[in-house]
């Protein structure tokens, strides 16, 4: 981080200090002391390693639990200060799972907030493999935690979904068993449309609601689709071939891969065909050709097929203005369709989907996302303790 920038952001830990010390009587309920540490926090989000000398003050250690009878591999973060609330933190789609390396910086930040944070090790994800029934581990994880009195402070709890997670995450928090346990939810670089997300993914283009807009995609999203519907294809020899065209593109994606085009079955042409279209014109019937149960899990993993307005649990949504995998508008979309009174919406430049190159403006944006997560975290706290 630039020099510049820690000294924004060091200028507004004193501003919000200063406000703590003033002792406003506005501020009697602790919103002042919670504005100071969203800065504080966020300074410290910013650091690497060495600027920090040395790892982040919490504990990390493995942990294995059941849920009617399925099992799941986690990693359990604890703050060393007293917590005030409990997370469950989704990985998006990486072969690095719950172990991969931003992953685990972001879940010992959120200790340092003072949150205890599940990490449960997603299969269908870390397989690169976008389903459905993604939302059962999802419902699973906040069921263990809430059911765990030592892991859920405060009986507070909330969910963190990156990425892809974020719609199973979303459409678990409708269940009404886990809406009865959930408090609130944080989606980074969610989706609501699944289909409108590949169209991005192919094309490149997107609509925020007012215009429509062009962004050259990440190929990254694609071919991990492709992987996803891989064992949807009837034949072994397209399952094969639609592996090696995938790996090969993620690898470098001006490899040529007529050979393996060319031992398709109409089947697997048909997704081949839709992913490599780069003409939105072209998307909705290219769609229509998809082999059946691929369109089925498109539809599945769709959030706008499903009433929002019924989701009981606060929403934050984080969105990069230059995210190439997943576009912002698909927050602004998920954002229109939730309860207005429960729904924050923070766009931000510099955010590409999970990695940080902020500038001196996104701060602020930043800022705000983390004081309305400590709100969160603190919502059931005494107001004088928070």
């Amino acid at each position: 981080m630039s020099k510049i920038k820690k000294v924004l952001l060091r200028l507004l830990l004193l501003a919000t200090a200063l406000v703590v010390t003033l002792g406003a009587v506005a501020f009697a309920t602790g919103t002042a002391q919670r504005a100071y540490e969203a800065a504080r926090w966020l300074l410290e989000f910013s650091q690497s390693a060495e600027a920090r000398g040395g790892p982040r003050p919490m504990m990390r250690a493995p942990l294995s639990y059941e849920v009617d009878g399925r099992r799941y591999n986690a990693d359990i973060y604890r703050p060393l200060e007293s917590p005030r609330a409990a997370l469950v933190l989704l990985h998006g789609a990486s072969p690095g799972g719950k172990d991969e390396p931003r992953l685990v910086d972001f879940a010992a930040t959120l200790a340092t907030a003072r949150f205890i944070v599940l990490v449960p090790d997603l299969v269908n994800l870390r397989k690169l493999q976008l389903r459905a029934n993604t939302r059962i581990d999802v419902a699973d994880a906040v069921r263990y935690m809430a059911n765990t009195p030592d892991l859920i402070p405060n009986q507070n709890l909330g969910v963190v979904a990156i990425s892809v997670a974020a719609g199973p995450a979303i459409d678990a928090a409708l269940e009404p068993a886990t809406a009865k346990q959930l408090d609130f939810v944080l989606a980074i670089g969610g989706y609501y449309d699944m289909l409108t997300t590949l169209t991005f993914a192919t094309t490149g283009y997107f609509h925020d609601g007012t215009q429509a807009h062009r962004q050259e995609p990440n190929d990254y999203g694609k071919w991990v689709f492709a992987l996803s519907n891989v064992e949807m294809l009837k034949s072994p020899t397209d399952r094969g071939a639609i592996r090696a065209i995938a790996r090969r593109k993620l690898n470098d994606r001006g490899a040529r891969v007529d050979e393996l085009v060319a031992r398709l079955t109409p089947e697997a042409q048909a997704l081949y065909r839709f992913l490599a279209n780069t003409d939105p014109e072209q998307v909705q019937r290219l769609h229509a050709g998809l082999p059946p149960q691929v369109k089925a899990e498109i539809e599945a993993l769709s959030l706008s097929n499903k009433d929002l307005s019924m989701i009981k649990a606060g929403v934050i949504l984080l969105h990069g203005r230059d995210d190439t995998i997943i576009p912002y508008s698909e927050s602004v979309a998920l954002a229109r369709a939730l309860p207005p009174a429960r729904t924050q919406l923070f766009l931000v430049r510099g955010l590409f989907h999970v990695d940080l190159k902020l500038g001196l403006g996104d701060y602020w944006q930043l800022w705000r996302a983390a004081y309305a997560l400590l709100e969160q975290r603190d919502a059931s706290q005494n107001p004088s303790q928070s």
